[in-house]
């Protein structure tokens, strides 16, 4: 699937370069001279992380000349993708989201990061999330349990997977939130955030620029063409049917799919 590529792309992204940073904080660099392309790139990641910002001159407050190194070091990507998820991204984990859970947009939107893991280690996982459903009234705060597996699916006591592969599989809502969660931690933290949905917003990065954001970001048709692109073929279907995604379709496919039917009686 699509969104799963894109969330892969985003998993293989950050954590590499949180790794650069990790090293670099640790002397991993020292003994390459400034102006060395990954010394560059690692300093600058680093001041990224630590500041929330790019590296600009004190005196005009521009993108300052190790920006622009470190930018060139990166092939043209700009600094804070490379450290935090992207509208793309967001968009990307709230499909699968949206598929694997049935949710609507606006509980996706409003869903917290905070959380509890609710399965013993060596189990596939649980997460039990407080979230919000406005339109049920005094009955709108609810509890979702977001498994590593559906029930019918919960490995036999002689199944010799590993936890980690069955709680880490995008396939499952359990991994798709976990994934979400490690991914934005970093960016929750330095904005004291309790948002699940929380990412660089790629603004031109002008001094006082709202950088990031919680939420489900804008997303219109255009903006899943430009984020789709590598996907796209000559075969009109197959892309129509790529830029046309509704988490609103994908929500009634998965309640189609999912939804028990309730017989109710009336009282005699």
């Amino acid at each position: 699937m699509v969104a799963r590529a894109i969330v892969r792309r985003a998993r293989i992204r950050l954590r590499t370069h949180w790794v650069l940073v990790a090293d670099y904080r640790a002397g991993q660099f020292d003994h390459l001279r400034r102006g060395d392309p990954r010394r560059d790139l690692a300093e600058a990641l680093e001041l990224c992380a630590r500041t929330g910002d790019i590296p600009r001159s004190p005196a005009t407050g521009r993108a300052s000349k190790l920006n622009d190194r470190a930018v060139t070091a990166a092939a043209g990507r700009s600094l804070l993708t490379l450290l935090h998820l992207t509208p793309a991204d967001i968009w990307a984990f709230t499909v699968l989201l949206a598929s694997l859970t049935g949710l609507n947009a606006s509980v996706l939107a409003e869903l917290p990061a905070p959380h509890l893991h609710a399965t013993a280690p060596g189990q596939p996982g649980i997460a039990l999330v407080d979230a919000n459903k406005p339109r049920r009234g005094a009955r709108s705060a609810m509890t979702l349990p977001l498994t590593a597996l559906p029930a019918e699916l919960h490995p036999a006591a002689d199944d010799a997977r590993p936890a980690s592969v069955l709680n880490t599989s995008l396939t499952t809502a359990f991994g798709a939130f976990s994934l979400l969660i490690e991914l934005t931690g970093p960016l929750r933290r330095q904005m004291g955030s309790t948002s699940a949905l929380i990412y660089y917003n790629g603004v031109p990065e002008h001094a006082g620029g709202p950088r990031f954001r919680e939420g489900m970001p804008g997303i219109s048709r255009e903006h899943r063409a430009r984020w789709l692109r590598p996907w796209l073929t000559s075969d009109e279907h197959h892309n129509t049917l790529l830029l046309d995604i509704s988490l609103d379709r994908l929500r009634k496919t998965y309640l189609e799919q999912h939804r028990n039917p309730v017989a109710h009686t009336l009282p005699r």
